[in-house]
């Protein structure tokens, strides 16, 4: 198992060498925007929990407009979910091995997945 692994997107019209400061990183990173408070929720409160995978969850990334949460899992699965209601949306199977890191594309019309297997993986997801 890989611990701390990731999936990021680059968008460019070109690519450059150049050097980045650990500066330069930190201040490149954009959260997306919390979900809409409950007031009736204090805070801290577990607004939903998410289940579908057999095994252990490995990773978990929320799509770009907030909408949806993915998850990889030890079971090879990555699967989605409304983060709304919590609901299942869709659940795609093809890693042989555990899915260690998933991430949205800019647009949140794909996820890309790595595998224990050795595979980096493009998922449709819409």
């Amino acid at each position: 198992m890989v611990v701390g692994s990731s999936v990021g997107w680059f968008v460019s019209s070109h690519i450059q060498s150049r050097t980045v400061t650990p500066q330069l990183a930190r201040s490149a990173v954009t959260l997306p925007p919390d979900p809409t408070p409950r007031p009736s929720q204090p805070v801290g409160t577990t607004l939903y929990t998410y289940r579908g995978h057999s095994g252990t969850v490995l990773s978990v990334a929320w799509s770009p407009d907030s909408k949806r949460i993915a998850s990889g899992g030890q079971d090879g699965t990555v699967q989605v979910y409304d983060a709304a209601n919590g609901g299942n949306v869709y659940i795609y199977h093809g890693s042989s091995e555990g899915v260690d890191a998933i991430g949205w594309s800019p647009n949140g019309k794909r996820i890309a997945s790595t595998s224990d297997d050795g595979t980096v993986q493009v998922w449709s997801a819409s």
